[in-house]
């Protein structure tokens, strides 16, 4: 079951945009690195919701995928009377809705999977999802990122040399959590649902240079200033006139470095 609304007009759409908190911290632009962490990986940001029927097993499925990255938001498009998501924000409802207009559609729905910021998926439907998935993989830009802590702050040095197409790529940072409980009422019933990747923050760090070489950007929030319950990290690069996503990597918060 999928659950869709069209909006209203374009300019709604645009006065809804998601508003990213910008730290243009820059550290230096050089050569490649090296001893990186590790190579980016496709970026799947699921948009899902506490009440829609079909998400639970969605989130499921994102979860036997692998060799991805994964961020799941909760979009308000199911919140109505006493049925709300405490894991839903406007944002990240807007942050749909960008992309929807990015690709030139006329609806949202849940649960929807955008790969790499461009391909779009019913993420309930395993095979269609899956074969979207393994088409980023084969096209996944060589970003190599590498994670650096500095007392209290995270720093997150990238590295590759973009596609000609990309001209205004921004480093980004998404804080998650996993294993989220919330209780939620469907019909006479009362059903605990775990959630699995929740964004309860992201933003903006720092533009890239489109020429080839590396950039290091600090968080603005702090190792000791994470949001409450994040544990992991997710960065990826993302062009802000295509939208398009050129790969993410993460850092378990959990673990010391």
């Amino acid at each position: 079951m999928l659950r869709t609304t069209k909006p209203l007009t374009l300019a709604l759409a645009a006065l809804a945009a998601i508003t990213l908190t910008t730290a243009a911290v820059a550290v230096d632009v050089g050569p490649p690195m090296q001893k990186p962490d590790g190579e980016a990986k496709p970026l799947v940001e699921l948009f899902t919701s506490n009440y829609c029927p079909a998400c639970p097993y969605a989130e499921s499925v994102l979860d036997e995928i692998q060799g991805i990255e994964r961020l799941a938001y909760h979009v308000t498009m199911w919140d109505y009377g006493r049925h709300k998501d405490k894991f839903a924000t406007r944002a990240w409802s807007s942050r749909q809705r960008d992309y929807m207009l990015n690709r030139r559609s006329t609806k949202t729905f849940t649960p929807e999977a955008i790969i790499n910021g461009k391909a779009s998926a019913e993420a309930n439907r395993f095979a269609d999802f899956n074969g979207a998935v393994d088409v980023a993989k084969l096209n996944q830009s060589p970003v190599l990122y590498k994670f650096s802590r500095h007392k209290r702050d995270i720093s997150i040095k990238v590295s590759n040399q973009w596609p000609l197409h990309i001209t205004k790529p921004k480093l980004r940072a998404a804080w998650t959590s996993s294993d989220k409980k919330q209780s939620v009422k469907w019909g006479d019933e009362r059903k605990n649902l775990t959630n699995h990747h929740v964004v309860l923050k992201m933003e903006t760090l720092c533009d890239i240079p489109v020429e080839a070489g590396s950039k290091t950007c600090a968080t603005s929030t702090s190792w000791r200033n994470k949001p409450k319950g994040a544990s992991r990290l997710v960065v990826f690069v993302q062009d802000d006139v295509t939208m398009e996503i050129l790969g993410a990597h993460s850092l378990d918060l959990k673990k010391r470095r």
